[in-house]
């Protein structure tokens, strides 16, 4: 009997902690709980994407060896762009000949939207353990020169097409890479001002965060696509010689192709490291 009772008053007692203001206090402890592990800013706390020191967590060995590979392909497509424009498109003079004023705008575009913009993206995942004013002022910088020479990549096409006599903006790789030109300067402005110069509050910046990185992770694909279709277009109009064309696959229709993939896999491993955690 003595047992029964027991049972019978536990049972009121739970019963009686059951209340919608117990389970209200329950559900926001478990919200603030959960908000500790995410990182997510209460109270007077600060965030850890405001936080003055970057993670000391160093990237994996794998992440190192994708990143080096990936510089490695930026670099070489640039060093192929050198060694095509000197050997068969007659080098990269600006002012004492019109013709090869072009040449300058593949060079300057993969400087800037390979190399630089790669390592620009990648600048919160490298540097590790560094005060974060220093890691935004080093993304800002670096983006801001591949910003430059996309600007300078446009200005010398439209030099050497008004030279020429060629029309502008007709072809689907002009619309592509004018797109991705717009939409990257618009970001960094953007980025410049919400993020490093302007003292927008904390909720404007959180609003536009998620945008920014979106955009950022977008111009990947904008990239990649805007070289493809310009190499494409190159390989139709460009001169081979000896009455050969481009599906004879003579030696800088190879050069094209293997810029191409290049590019591609450079796409590739920069999303994984973007979006994946590797």
């Amino acid at each position: 009997m003595d047992s029964d009772k027991d049972t019978i008053q536990c049972f009121n007692n739970r019963r009686e902690d059951i209340t919608p203001r117990t389970i209200f206090l329950k559900f926001i402890s478990t919200s603030l709980s959960l908000q500790d592990h995410k990182g997510i800013k209460h109270d007077n706390q600060p965030m850890t994407t405001d936080s003055a020191t970057q993670s000391t967590t160093q990237p994996s060995t794998i992440f190192r060896h994708l990143f080096l590979l990936l510089n490695s392909l930026a670099v070489f497509c640039i060093i192929t762009v050198i060694y095509w424009s000197y050997s068969y498109l007659e080098g990269f003079h600006f002012l004492k000949s019109r013709k090869t004023r072009f040449n300058w705008h593949p060079l300057l575009l993969s400087v800037g939207l390979l190399f630089l913009f790669g390592n620009g993206l990648l600048t919160f995942r490298i540097l590790t353990g560094f005060p974060r004013k220093s890691v935004k002022l080093t993304h800002l910088v670096i983006n801001g020169v591949a910003a430059l020479m996309a600007i300078l990549g446009l200005f010398v096409v439209f030099v050497f097409h008004f030279g020429q006599g060629f029309s502008n903006l007709y072809s689907l790789h002009s619309w592509i890479g004018l797109l991705t030109v717009i939409l990257f300067e618009g970001n960094f402005l953007v980025g410049f001002w919400v993020f490093y110069y302007g003292k927008c509050p904390p909720w404007i910046r959180s609003l536009v965060l998620p945008y920014h990185t979106f955009l950022g992770v977008s111009m990947i694909a904008l990239i990649v696509g805007s070289f493809i279709t310009g190499l494409s277009e190159k390989a139709l109009f460009v001169k081979y010689g000896d009455g050969l064309v481009y599906s004879d696959l003579p030696p800088q229709a190879l050069i094209i192709n293997i810029l191409g993939v290049a590019i591609v896999i450079w796409g590739l491993i920069c999303a994984l490291l973007v979006t994946q955690r590797v």
